[in-house]
């Protein structure tokens, strides 16, 4: 994931144009919460809740999983979606 994509304007993705006062307190909550789960900086955890559309265990899902190396997809056995018989 490229953080630098992702905070480019500081807390601007937490607070969309048109989000609600709520909303927007809403999600500085859920940074809050995920930065004290996943022991680390408020600006990644807003970045993995916005790219996870602010769901936390999906956020957490995608930080915590190690990325997919291109090399083990290349080596993965291909499928048929025939049975054999």
């Amino acid at each position: 994931m490229e953080l630098e994509n992702c905070v480019e304007g500081g807390t601007e993705a937490a607070g969309e144009e048109g989000d609600s006062p709520p909303a927007v307190k809403k999600r500085r909550l859920l940074c809050l919460e995920f930065a004290s789960v996943a022991n680390c900086d408020s600006a990644v955890a807003q970045c993995y809740l916005a790219e996870n559309d602010w769901e936390m265990e999906r956020a957490l899902n995608s930080y915590f999983e190690p990325p997919v190396e291109e090399s083990a997809l290349e080596r993965r056995p291909e499928t048929t979606a025939e049975p054999k018989i």
